[in-house]
């Protein structure tokens, strides 16, 4: 799988609109990667599809945790990779209202959200290569 350009990009946004649906994420292609595998449990067999999904959940939110740590340096848009991700994917919130929340316009909430996915692809291809 190649772990840079566009196809990867849109199964990482893929990946995030599902994020909660793990039967489905247990399928997603993501689910066979090397660095997916290291949040598999250890000692349960056989390792169903709903494990590898719990486990392509955990590597996610993990990755989401680096863009956390990026410094928020004055109106960034980096510094807001992570609320808007956290907000739409993993809180579930409309768009409008975390938009609302960051006080962003709609068209500038669009565009950083392209942006963190974007960073968020590159976060987890490089955990990929070095298995994080």
């Amino acid at each position: 799988m190649e772990l840079y350009g566009e196809n990867f990009e849109r199964l990482v946004e893929d990946a995030l609109k599902h994020l909660w649906e793990f039967r489905r994420l247990g399928r997603h292609p993501f689910s066979e990667l090397e660095a997916v595998h290291q949040y598999l449990p250890i000692d349960k067999t056989p390792i169903t599809h709903l494990d590898r999904g719990q486990a392509l959940h955990r590597w996610i939110l993990r990755a989401m945790e680096e863009l956390r740590q990026l410094p928020s340096i004055g109106d960034s848009p980096e510094a807001r990779y992570y609320d808007i991700l956290e907000g739409e994917y993993v809180k579930r919130l409309k768009n409008r209202n975390t938009a609302e929340a960051l006080g962003l316009s709609e068209s500038t909430f669009y565009r950083t959200r392209r942006e963190a996915i974007q960073c968020l692809a590159d976060v987890l291809a490089e955990f990929e290569k070095g298995h994080v």
